[in-house]
């Protein structure tokens, strides 16, 4: 049996929009996604409550073992987590109140918000979670890598920061489907210059984490396709020749 590459993501529709491709450009490894359906690195409820992020990625990853078995974990090869930045590293300036705003509202010049106090604290757990994670590079003795999508992956891939839950889901699956047999224009896609963040996986987060860059559209998933190389099939590697 190949080995896995594990996709753990927030929701399903980011599965949708990136497993049918992904699978089409990895050919030495399974391609398989584990959709948290919420944000695990921000204020999540249930077994996940009062939870390391370390432990929240351990019971994350349990949970797929025991989902899919006879899987074990010396099959997956790589551990790849996904996130939105949703605007955490911005300073506390560029938060702003408004009181008919129920939920966050993501601008390039600010995210908007009832109550800001919440917002602050949001951002200072998750920020804290995700710089944690980048330093982890193994998680239970597997290869770990985190890649962001900013604001969110509805920003990035349709350029769209604030779509409800049903059009999150259409536009995914719009999204793939323009790619369908063609999935190695997505490595064009991804590499673009107003989308690819960085050119190196650390100094991609340090970029992230300035000003208000993790409220502007970008991605350093792009890094992604160069650090797996080796996964990557013929077609792929051709592609991404144009690149590096």
């Amino acid at each position: 049996m190949r080995k896995i590459i594990l996709f753990i993501v927030e929701g399903t529709s980011d599965e949708y929009a990136l497993s049918p491709l992904i699978d089409k450009l990895i050919n030495q490894n399974l391609v398989r996604f584990s959709v948290m359906r919420g944000d695990i690195t921000a204020f999540p409820d249930g077994i996940y409550k009062n939870k390391s992020i370390e432990e929240r990625l351990e019971i994350a990853l349990k949970k797929y073992l025991l989902k899919n078995r006879p899987l074990r974990k010396k099959d997956i090869e790589k551990i790849i987590f996904v996130t939105d930045t949703d605007g955490v590293f911005i300073p506390d300036s560029l938060i702003y109140e408004k009181e008919d705003q129920k939920s966050f509202y993501y601008q390039d010049d600010g995210l908007y918000c009832q109550i800001k106090e919440n917002a602050i604290k949001r951002n200072q757990v998750k920020k804290e979670n995700l710089t944690r994670i980048v330093e982890m590079e193994f998680l239970d003795d597997i290869p770990l890598e985190a890649y962001y999508f900013s604001c969110n992956l509805d920003d990035t891939l349709y350029g769209e920061k604030n779509l409800s839950s049903r059009l999150k889901e259409d536009y995914a699956d719009d999204f793939s489907e323009n790619f369908y047999l063609k999935e190695e224009d997505f490595i064009n896609f991804i590499f673009r210059d107003d989308i690819a963040n960085q050119e190196e996986y650390y100094s991609s987060w340090d970029y992230i984490k300035e000003s208000n860059h993790s409220l502007l559209r970008g991605s350093n998933f792009h890094i992604f396709f160069i650090r797996n190389y080796d996964a990557l099939s013929d077609k792929s590697k051709i592609r991404l020749s144009n690149f590096i």
